[in-house]
């Protein structure tokens, strides 16, 4: 065949071959499609491929085979190369194998393997993001429900979710080596609603490969408190964490994504844990920075931090907009000010001898150190 053409509807629960109106002497066990289109229709609806509001499309060369199940039940398995798969919200996925068996209620299994290419989005060299896609889709159930299921690396924590927290945290998830546990894995439904902007999902980050967090004002407060009297203080108005995890949720509509269980960690061991939620402009939660000692300055630490064996805590509320967010370290980031221009503090920075031209004195070394790791 030139072409074949399958579209979805919800509300027909049987899959069948369109009839001639005549009984033909022959049947075709075995087809080669090379344009098979796959999409979603709503009601009755004329198939569109490539609506822009339509949940998801698919374009692939086939060969599609029937199969008796059993009894007298037909499957037909599609075998598919060079395809493309777009899902409403997501990058467009180019899938370089994939698989998918039909039989008389929707689709049985389901799966696809290829990549993203980030590169190709945003017109810069290639950086190729490997995902599969599983699931299957019972034509009597709800298209809502989070049948489908994608695993991958090097995914970017907006590509998925929007972009929600773009302006407090960038993510890039999944770990290079192949491993199970440490690979993106989420659940999702196509995006039917008309107030849906991308799939729904439900899932884990994988292994954290770089996280980057702005515009908190606690980073103000921790690199306050590691300033020394040293030339250069610790860049932790900005840190980047390179390890670490999370879970991930949202609803497609951009008015409820959540990050839960936060475990991040930055390569001086400054850690974070805690809950982020995005509920349309607005963001929430609460995170637990965790600060070892012997980075911060021990004449530098505010009453609201606690310690935690050889870790200085600091709890922070967060607030305000994605375009704006905020917490409420403000007092505590005061009280060092305060402290420090009244002369109760030593300056952060020791200005040097006549013209400023002598070095800081450096710290003394202390007379023991202990090592929390070692590689």
């Amino acid at each position: 065949m030139s072409q074949a053409t399958i579209g979805l509807r919800p509300g027909y629960t049987k899959f069948s071959l369109p009839r001639t109106g005549k009984e033909l002497p022959f049947a075709f066990q075995r087809y080669t499609v090379p344009r098979l289109e796959v999409g979603y229709v709503h009601e009755l609806e004329p198939f569109t491929l490539e609506r822009n509001e339509g949940p998801f499309y698919l374009t692939a060369e086939a060969y599609i085979r029937t199969a008796r199940n059993g009894g007298t039940s037909t499957e037909y398995v599609l075998d598919l190369s060079q395809q493309k798969l777009k899902i409403k919200g997501w990058p467009l996925l180019a899938v370089d194998a994939g698989s998918i068996i039909l039989d008389s209620f929707g689709i049985k299994r389901l799966t696809f393997s290829g990549f993203v290419d980030k590169g190709a989005m945003f017109n810069k060299p290639t950086d190729l993001s490997p995902f599969m896609i599983t699931g299957s889709m019972r034509l009597d159930n709800d298209f809502r429900h989070r049948h489908w299921t994608l695993t991958g690396r090097n995914f970017d924590l907006s590509q998925l979710v929007g972009e929600c927290f773009s302006s407090l945290i960038k993510v890039r998830m999944g770990e290079q080596p192949v491993e199970e546990k440490r690979e993106l894995s989420v659940t999702f439904s196509l995006p039917v609603g008309p107030e849906q902007k991308r799939p729904s999902l439900q899932g884990i980050s994988g292994s954290v490969i770089k996280a980057s967090m702005m515009r908190l004002p606690v980073f103000q407060l921790l690199k306050a408190m590691t300033e020394r009297r040293m030339e250069t203080g610790l860049p932790y108005s900005s840190p980047v964490f390179s390890s670490g995890s999370f879970m991930m949720e949202s609803d497609g509509t951009d008015q409820s994504v959540s990050l839960k269980d936060i475990s991040l960690f930055e390569q001086s061991f400054l850690g974070v844990t805690g809950n982020l939620h995005c509920s349309g402009p607005n963001v929430s939660g609460e995170l637990v920075f965790k600060l070892p000692s012997y980075m911060a300055n021990g004449r530098r630490i505010p009453k609201g931090v606690t310690q935690d064996g050889h870790d200085f805590v600091i709890t922070v509320k967060v607030s305000g907009t994605a375009a704006s967010p905020s917490d409420n370290s403000g007092a505590m980031l005061q009280e060092l000010k305060s402290a420090a221009e009244s002369g109760i503090l030593p300056p952060a920075y020791p200005s040097g001898g006549a013209g400023g031209s002598s070095p800081a004195s450096p710290v003394p070394s202390p007379g023991r150190i202990t090592v929390d790791g070692f590689m």
